[in-house]
């Protein structure tokens, strides 16, 4: 039980980096293609 549970925290942990290294990605697109996602 406390195994399962400390695998998935961390599963989720790694799932927020991802997240968070894919907003940052299309952040930095949008702002050196600022025309594609604001027209």
């Amino acid at each position: 039980m406390l195994n399962s549970l400390s695998i998935q925290s961390i599963c989720c942990k790694q799932g927020e980096l991802i997240l968070l290294l894919n907003i940052k990605k299309i952040a930095q697109q949008a702002e050196s293609n600022p025309l594609r996602y604001y027209s």
